[in-house]
């Protein structure tokens, strides 16, 4: 079977491996290097440094919608195109190219979670489940058609990267299958998503990072595991941005108020609406990541500092 294969991050990875590891990688597209790291020394994407590895063809076009690029892809005589968080949206050309189509590795249950950030979204919005669909692609967001769908459980202390790795995995195992039922032509049929039940995982911005130490002590724990551990949920202290990576909540009733620092047995806690946060791991800004109770001792806080969002100085 000749393969086409779209995907840019860590997350596409494993399954440009599944993929290699069944069929016949005709080409990979990934997205161009980018400048990355402290020194922002130019550096290729994780697919692109994956496909190398595997001896595979590479291309980075800089429109998938140039007629070259297309003809380049019709040459190849595809079977099947695969996209894993390639980040681009392929055209209607494109996606009629291969004989049995496209399909498409999404990390939620669709129809829930369509969109950019289905993993740190769903953690961020309290879910207690996620994962993959095999999905055909048609124009429009995550609309098509799904082949096939992989639950898991999403587990109290999941953060974004845990579950990510998951998903990753859980995706490529579920590509496997697909592929083994094409080669045998027993693709499964594919189930109408139910368009009315959809929601969106919009893109993380700078504003998601922000805590408001108003809301509850679980909307905020979602909201630290939901970025961890990048970018991270902030706040401001000491007119610094201090990154939280990692918390535990503490239902105890305090009358200090919100947004405040506790100390408790050495141990550093911000009062939150209905309870408090413990800060296990944090970033000081320009600093390394450090436990909390080591913040608390090398920076001498003390009971009432304040912890706040740009809005509210």
């Amino acid at each position: 079977m000749k393969t086409v294969f779209f995907g840019t991050p860590d997350f596409s990875v494993p399954s440009l491996r599944a993929l290699a590891e069944t069929t016949e990688v005709k080409a990979v597209i990934t997205g161009p290097d980018a400048r990355r790291g402290r020194g922002k020394k130019l550096k290729p994407t994780p697919v692109k440094e994956a496909a190398l590895e595997l001896g595979l063809p590479v291309l980075q076009p800089y429109s998938i919608r140039d007629l070259e690029f297309l003809e380049h892809m019709a040459s190849l005589e595809l079977d099947l195109g695969v996209v894993v968080a390639y980040g681009r949206i392929l055209g209607r050309r494109l996606l009629r190219t291969p004989r049995l189509r496209f399909v498409n590795v999404h990390a939620s249950l669709l129809p829930a979670l369509r969109g950019a950030a289905p993993i740190q979204r769903a953690i961020m919005e309290g879910h207690d489940r996620s994962g993959v669909c095999i999905m055909r692609m048609q124009l429009g967001l995550d609309k098509g058609p799904v082949y096939i769908r992989r639950e898991t459980a999403i587990e109290s202390q999941e953060t974004a990267g845990t579950l990510h790795d998951k998903l990753a995995s859980l995706g490529a195992d579920a590509l496997r299958e697909f592929i083994a039922a094409a080669q045998k032509d027993e693709i499964p049929p594919a189930q109408i998503q139910e368009h009315d039940l959809a929601t969106y995982a919009e893109k993380i911005t700078s504003a998601d990072e922000w805590i408001d130490w108003t809301r509850s002590t679980k909307a905020i724990d979602c909201q630290v595991r939901g970025l961890a551990p990048r970018p991270g949920a902030c706040t401001l202290f000491r007119e610094k941005r201090l990154r939280i990576l990692k918390a535990t909540v503490s239902t105890e009733e305090h009358s200090a108020p919100i947004g405040s620092l506790l100390m408790l047995n050495k141990e550093p806690f911000v009062i939150c609406a209905d309870g408090l946060l413990k800060l296990e791991e944090v970033q000081l800004q320009g600093k390394k990541r450090v436990a909390g109770r080591d913040f608390a001792n090398g920076y001498r806080l003390t009971d009432g500092e304040l912890f706040s969002s740009p809005e509210e100085k």
